[in-house]
């Protein structure tokens, strides 16, 4: 009888707090901490590791828009609008260009937020969401890390 008690408060207890733990998981990642200016600290595409000039570039995030300023003195600018699933784990994004080289393009990534620090990987133009963070030779997909700019 007490172990059918015990059983029974338990599973009272999942019933009842399983909701709060999804909202609470929900509300681990807020949006309104990728507002801001950030800088690549490394990257790789289709596994190939990204250095030098390849760095040099500025992204710009604000509520819904993410612009990225690279090439020769940030003049190639590739504007994008943004919207998150912040219920999947790791967070989706799905960027769609809205001028220049991108504009009418659509690509699909994944983010992680982690202080002044963002991981973000997406995959090249009407591919699937990448799989992780990390990136192998024929795989469709770039991964960058950056930090805040203060």
């Amino acid at each position: 009888m007490r172990a059918a008690v015990v059983v029974g408060l338990a599973f009272i207890g999942l019933v009842l707090f399983a909701p709060a733990r999804a909202e609470e998981k929900e509300k681990k990642f807020d949006p309104e901490k990728l507002v801001g200016k950030w800088e690549f600290v490394s990257g790789e595409k289709e596994g190939t590791e990204v250095k030098g000039d390849g760095l040099k570039g500025k992204v710009e995030i604000t509520k819904d828009t993410l612009t990225i300023k690279g090439g020769e003195e940030g003049k190639d600018v590739f504007p994008m609008n943004y919207t998150l699933d912040t219920k999947k784990d790791p967070v989706t994004i799905v960027l769609k260009g809205t001028d220049g080289l991108v504009k009418d393009q659509t690509v699909k990534g994944i983010l992680e937020l982690d202080g002044d620090k963002l991981k973000l990987c997406y995959a090249l133009p009407d591919e699937e969401f990448p799989k992780g963070f990390k990136t192998k030779e024929g795989s469709k997909t770039h991964s960058f890390v950056l930090k805040r700019v203060k």
